[in-house]
Parts: C-alpha cells; sequence; structure tokens
C-alpha cells in the first residue's frame, strides 16, 4: 500500500506530505485546490511522460516520492524479477526528480534504476483509474485486452505471440523471393557480375594494410637501405674489422686482463661483452625488419600502386574496407543462391509455415475457449454489480466473433456490449452509454478483475461522474467493499461516497509569501461534517446541512 507521499515543486504545489492508511480514502476540496495535481504528481512518480512545465514557477526541480509497505509476497517476487529488492522493513521508496532541462532522475531503495524499471515497478504497485479509462472503454480495441485480463490468458498469449511473428516472417521471405521470370534474370546477371569483379581481384583480409606498409617503405627505400647499411657497418659488420661491437668486446678483454688485481672489474667485463652481442643483435634485426630492398625499388612500388589501385576502385563499388568487399561478396552469392533455389526456398518456407500455423491455431483456439468461458462469467458479475449500481435492468454481453485472419492477439474480435433499459436491442457502449452509465460500467468491471489483480493501491478520480444521491453512495459503498482487499483512495466530488471513508483528506489552496499554495489536511469528525455540509450544499453552510451531514457521516458507518 501507499503509505506516504511527498510532493514538491509540482504547478501549485511547493511541499506537501500525505500519510496515507489502509482502507478507503477519500480527497475533496473546491475545484482548482489541487487534487488533479496530485493525481499528476503520482502520474509523473509511475513514470509517465511529462514536460519541465510540470515543474513550480520560479523553481528549478521537482520532485515526488513515495513509500510503500505491506507489499504482497506475488508483487515481491515480480519486484525481485526486475532486480528490486525491499529493504530490511519490506519496503520500496521510490523517488523521481524532474529538472528545468526537462530531464529526470529515478531512484527505488536509493538505486538509481532507468525510467522502464520505473514504469514497470510502480505499475506492479499501484493502478489508476480515470477519465481516460471511461472513454477507452468506448473503443472496442481495447476490450479484448479486459477479457483477456479477465481470462488470465497472459502466458498464453505471450506464446500464441512467438508463433505469430514467426509466421509474420516467414510470409515477409516468401514474398522477398517470389519475383518474376524477367525480374530474376536481371538479378541474376547483376549479382554474378558483381560476383565475377570481386573474385577476379583475388583479395585477402588484411591486404590493403600490408600494401600501404610497403608502399611506404618502397618510396623511403634508397633512405631506409642507406641507414640500415651504416648501422649494421657500424655495430657488428665493417671491412675494416672496426665495429662497436669489437670495440665492446675489446675493452672486455681489457678489463679482463686486470681483473686479477682489480675484481670489480670483471663485473663490467661481462656487461661489454653483452652490449657486444646486444649490438649484433640489434644490427641483424634492424636488417631483417627493413628486408629486401633494393637501391631501385621503382618496378616493386608501381606493382604495389597498382593493387592497391584495383582495391581501391573495388571500395568505390561494394565496401571502405577489403573486409567488407568481402563481406559484401558473400551477401550477393546468397541472393544469388537464393535466386536460383527460389521455387524450393519457396516449398520450404511454406511447409514451416504450415507447421508454425497448425501450433498458432492451437493456441487460438485454447486462446479463444478460454476468452468464451471467461465472457459468460464476466457478464453475469458485471450485471450483478450493475444492478447493485442502480442499473437493474441492463443488460451486458461480451460479443466474441471469429476473424478471417491471424491478429497479434489470435483470430477473435471482442466489443463489449450494452442495453440499458429493457426491450432495448444490445449496441456498442459508444452508441448508448452516458456518463454516469460507463462510470458505473468501468467500476464494475474494475470490481470484478480487481480478484485478479495484485496491486496493492488503486485509485479512482471523480468515479461519480455524471450520477448523485443513492447511486452515488452505492458506488461508495462498492469503493468501501473493494478496499477490504485493499488500498483505495478516491478524488470525489460527492458527500455519500466521502462519508463512506476511512480517512478524509481535504484539499485546499492558500496564500504564502505572496504566491498561492496547496495544502493537505487530514479531517476528524466535526471537520469532516463540515466538509460534507459544503459538498452538499455550497458556500452558504446552514445548520440544517451541518445537521444533514452528520446524520450521512453517521448512517454511513454501518456500511
Amino acid at each position: 500500500m501507499l503509505s506516504s507521499l511527498h510532493i514538491e515543486n509540482i504547478a501549485v504545489i511547493r511541499s506537501v506530505d500525505i500519510d496515507m492508511s489502509k482502507g478507503f480514502t477519500v480527497l475533496t476540496g473546491e475545484t482548482g485546490a489541487g487534487k488533479s495535481i496530485i493525481i499528476d504528481s503520482i502520474n509523473f512518480l509511475m513514470g509517465n511522460k511529462t514536460g519541465k512545465e510540470l515543474i513550480r514557477n520560479g523553481e528549478k526541480s521537482a520532485l515526488v516520492s513515495a513509500l510503500f509497505t505491506d507489499i504482497g509476497k506475488d508483487t515481491a517476487e515480480r519486484l525481485d524479477e526486475l532486480g528490486l529488492t525491499l529493504d530490511e522493513n519490506d519496503e520500496l521508496f521510490l523517488q523521481r526528480t524532474l529538472n528545468s532541462d526537462g530531464k529526470s532522475q529515478i531512484k527505488i531503495n536509493g538505486r538509481t534504476v532507468p525510467a522502464a524499471i520505473l514504469k514497470e515497478a510502480a505499475g506492479l504497485l499501484i493502478n489508476i483509474h480515470g477519465q481516460h479509462d471511461n472513454k477507452s472503454l468506448l473503443e472496442s480495441k481495447y476490450h479484448i485486452d479486459i477479457l483477456d485480463s479477465f481470462s488470465d490468458n497472459g502466458d498464453y498469449l505471450v506464446e500464441y505471440k512467438k508463433y505469430y511473428d514467426k509466421m509474420n516472417e516467414i510470409t515477409s521471405n516468401i514474398k522477398s523471393l517470389e519475383i518474376s521470370e524477367g525480374e530474376k534474370q536481371r538479378l541474376t546477371e547483376i549479382l554474378t557480375f558483381q560476383i565475377k569483379d570481386i573474385d577476379s581481384a583475388r583479395l585477402k583480409p588484411g591486404e590493403e594494410e600490408e600494401l600501404l606498409v610497403r608502399e611506404s617503405v618502397l618510396r623511403n627505400g634508397e633512405h631506409i637501405s642507406k641507414q640500415i647499411r651504416f648501422c649494421y657497418k657500424a655495430l657488428c659488420s665493417n671491412e675494416k674489422g672496426v665495429t662497436a661491437a669489437t670495440l665492446a668486446r675489446k675493452s672486455a678483454d681489457a678489463l679482463n686482463s686486470v681483473s686479477d688485481v682489480l675484481p670489480e672489474l670483471k663485473e663490467y667485463a661481462e656487461k661489454l661483452n653483452g652490449f657486444a652481442y646486444e649490438m649484433e643483435e640489434i644490427a641483424v634485426s634492424a636488417k631483417e625488419i627493413a628486408g629486401d630492398i633494393s637501391l631501385d625499388p621503382l618496378i616493386e612500388l608501381n606493382e604495389v600502386q597498382t593493387r592497391l589501385d584495383v582495391i581501391h576502385k573495388l571500395k568505390r563499388k561494394y565496401g571502405s574496407t577489403v573486409e567488407e568487399i568481402l563481406e559484401y561478396r558473400d551477401k550477393r552469392a546468397d541472393e544469388l543462391d537464393n535466386i536460383s533455389r527460389s521455387e524450393d526456398k519457396i516449398e520450404e518456407l511454406k511447409r514451416e509455415y504450415r507447421e508454425v500455423e497448425k501450433k498458432a491455431s492451437e493456441l487460438c483456439s485454447v486462446i479463444s475457449e478460454r476468452r468464451k468461458n471467461a465472457a459468460e462469467v464476466l457478464e453475469k458479475q458485471v450485471c450483478e454489480c450493475l444492478a447493485f449500481l442502480e442499473m437493474p435492468k441492463v443488460r451486458f454481453k461480451v460479443d466474441i466473433s471469429k476473424l478471417d485472419k491471424y491478429s497479434a492477439k489470435g483470430k477473435d474480435d471482442v466489443v463489449f456490449m450494452l442495453s440499458a433499459n429493457l426491450g432495448e436491442p444490445l449496441k456498442m457502449l459508444s452508441k448508448i452509454a452516458s456518463g454516469g452509465e460507463l462510470s458505473r460500467i468501468m467500476l464494475s468491471i474494475k470490481s470484478v478483475l480487481r480478484e485478479k489483480e495484485s496491486t496493492g493501491t488503486v485509485i479512482f478520480d471523480e468515479v461519480d461522474t455524471g450520477v448523485s444521491g443513492k447511486t452515488s453512495q452505492k458506488i461508495g459503498i462498492k469503493l468501501k467493499q473493494t478496499s477490504e482487499s485493499c488500498q483505495v483512495i478516491c478524488i470525489t466530488h460527492s458527500a455519500q461516497i466521502a462519508a463512506l471513508a476511512d480517512e478524509h483528506l481535504f484539499i485546499s489552496k492558500a496564500e504564502n509569501e505572496g504566491r498561492v499554495e496547496t495544502r493537505v489536511k487530514n479531517l476528524d469528525y466535526e471537520s469532516r461534517i463540515a466538509e460534507l455540509a459544503r459538498i452538499m450544499g455550497g458556500q452558504e453552510i446552514t445548520q440544517v446541512l451541518l445537521s444533514s451531514a452528520k446524520e450521512l457521516l453517521d448512517t454511513s458507518k454501518k456500511y
């Protein structure tokens, strides 16, 4: 459940702390006091996209944080799958900050996480129902999702989607192979030419790099040869016999000759002999590295540059490196093979499609049957709930029809139908439902689906739209009943609903240091009576209104 909520610098809210309790909580207040801003803040915390305009004017950042306690075992396990671990008190702390540049930072239990993780985690903790849900109920494309949620079809649909995606992939591959004979011949000629063009060059991976190095060596061949010869003669091979290595050895011999008198010189003699060997090794290695460079390297240089020119021409047509050219060649060879074997490949793909389609069809049958069985139960339970909410003559029907082709959700089309009055035919919700009817239908569906959900907190934003009097009280009773299995928070303009709450929060605006701020107050018994009277009667609160409000509050305790 949502235990506490902190909102800072969002719209007219400077800083608000709200402590929540179990059961049924209502939020009331004058229009514009900031009730919707609290919902906006929770939506922001849940990972919804927003702009920097949410930040309170004159501030650099906004922040919303929430503490969740009493988290159920199933929810904790699903959070753990997201890599989120509850703290030592089995609690989860969510925080999201919005900066003036429009970027936000997210932390869960002190650890920074991406927005996608926040959205998934928050979705496990809170379910918000608002006016958008009523509007979406009018769009039949969402009806199948509601039925599948009630049917527990999630795992079946995930499995089916794998086969559905595979069928689309195979279909796409078949289409790419199904070309006319004329087009097939044209592509064959083009691909054959490109493959021969590349093959004729006999390219090797890394060849260009080696040629460029050799070209540089050949361009500087005379200078390199001169310096290498000088180094080789100076260190180890001189026609006069005087080389650095020779002098080092003679110096070592000289030190050795007096080492009997001065023993410490023997170490230096050994070092000089070592130097002599190293100098000879360096001279030989340098000569090997330079390679066989003639004094007139123009012939080989011309060959190297001709080869580089061949590679350059191929690069302009097929890729920026030798490796890319060879990769291009292999891809074109595969295309040519596919064209030459297109009929065989198409037949092979069609056989694969039939196998995949068979499995998809079997899953579709299972999913459809589950939908049909669940639809009967959903219709019965929704009608019972609607009857309680003062719609006793209503008929609610889940119409399931077969599609001609596969969709991402199977081969069913699902539409919710309604007949609000006795004797009237069933029609689509969008054709007949009023605002008040939609609110009650959605509340009924939410109530029925509640047993399938594991979220600990459900928030209803103005669920009483379009209803009043006895019907409002029935909605309040239904919300009260729902709060027995989860925390229910409701923003309402109905005194009947507010009177049924376990806790009543009053949202108001007040001026502070020349600016308007939203404030939240937890109402006691007397304050609740006054607020109920205000909702019932408006600005002028009479004693009669106060008496009626007190009676309403006292009477509501029996539910």
